[in-house]
């Protein structure tokens, strides 16, 4: 049953956009929720519309169910029963301008592109601040921080949303909405500089341009290194992870805590692959780091 709560244009609209699965879900709706009730207590006049597949993928919570199990039902509406996916451009664009904000818990974002299209429509975010979307967040936005880091699997953590920390932000961000505070083109300039053509004019096709022909891994000789290496192990590299959990890790070292345990110059060749987007260190540091234990013309 679709419920579809009254909107006025006195009505503060919260959107979420994401797909639902997995457990843990990446976009931590089970604290979306918590986030939603507690905040419509205090303020009835909020709706929240969440554009996902809200049954979930069979590993993922029911937000149907949940809806109810919460007394939700006037207060949180779902895209279309087909899920959140094949809507048009025009329709997004649409749905963006309609919200007045749109909040966003993920725990483990690769880059978040909800995140910077709704701030294309002027949309202000409320947002766990973790991974790629602390980056991503402009003028008018209201970043919370995490409440912690959780280990989900080997070698991978995810940040948990704090609700308390989201909750005192979208009240911000509620604050500002009554006040007449909320310039969505001054949101839009925050985002422009992801401009597509804009990017790939000025930042993607000079670096391709100097790109050398593919790399031969096989080829390479010197020292190796393979950094979060988990259970894999290859001959001629010296395997590094978090935790020395197999016996073929040689090197024990969180990544995010810099300077990593090598010297300048070190190795001529590293791998490293499936970890920066779960590390909490800015990315230009671990670049610089690469950069710092990499033998002149060395790769990585």
């Amino acid at each position: 049953k679709q419920i579809k709560p009254e909107v006025s244009d006195d009505t503060f609209v919260i959107g979420m956009v994401g797909m639902n699965s997995g457990a843990p879900d990446r976009k931590c709706y089970g604290f979306a929720f918590d986030i939603i009730r507690a905040f419509s207590d205090r303020h009835p006049d909020c709706r929240a519309y969440l554009h996902t597949n809200a049954q979930g993928d069979g590993m993922s919570i029911n937000l149907i169910t949940l809806r109810e199990e919460m007394g939700l039902e006037q207060i949180v509406c779902f895209s279309r029963p087909g899920g959140g996916l094949g809507e048009t451009p025009l329709y997004m664009r649409d749905m963006y301008n309609a919200f007045d904000v749109l909040m966003h818990c993920g725990a483990c974002e690769g880059f978040g592109l909800p995140v910077i299209e709704a701030q294309a429509c002027g949309t202000p975010i409320v947002a766990n601040a973790c991974t790629a979307v602390a980056e991503l967040l402009g003028d008018r936005c209201y970043p919370a921080q995490p409440l912690a880091d959780m280990l989900v699997t080997t070698c991978t953590r995810i940040a948990l949303p704090s609700v308390e920390n989201m909750l005192e932000q979208l009240e911000q961000a509620y604050e500002d909405w009554r006040a007449g505070k909320h310039d969505r083109r001054t949101v839009r300039e925050g985002v422009l500089r992801f401009n597509q053509d804009e990017v790939y004019e000025h930042f993607w096709r000079p670096v391709l341009e100097q790109v050398p022909e593919r790399i031969d891994v096989r080829a390479v000789t010197g020292k190796k290194l393979m950094l979060a290496a988990g259970q894999i192990a290859k001959d001629g590299y010296t395997h590094h992870d978090r935790e020395k959990l197999w016996d073929h890790i040689d090197v024990a070292h969180d990544l995010n805590e810099l300077p990593w345990p090598w010297a300048d110059d070190e190795w001529d060749y590293v791998e490293f692959s499936d970890c920066l987007e779960h590390l909490t260190v800015d990315t230009t540091a671990v670049m610089d780091e690469l950069w710092r234990i990499l033998r002149p013309y060395g790769f990585a």
